[in-house]
């Protein structure tokens, strides 16, 4: 997962685009995908327990 170094990373036009997507649509949370092996084994195991994921 990404953190908060990684973010600051990013340009600052990409950030200022999220921010403004999340003020307008106002998400419980934000997940940044970095498409590593930890992060699919967690969205597998949460949609699993959801009963989302066949």
């Amino acid at each position: 997962m990404l953190d908060e170094k990684d973010i600051k990373s990013l340009p600052d036009s990409l950030v200022s685009w999220i921010d403004e997507v999340k003020q307008a649509t106002r998400p419980d949370n934000i997940h940044w995908c970095d498409g590593s092996d930890e992060e699919n084994a967690e969205l597998t195991n949460l949609l699993t327990a959801q009963g989302k994921w066949i």
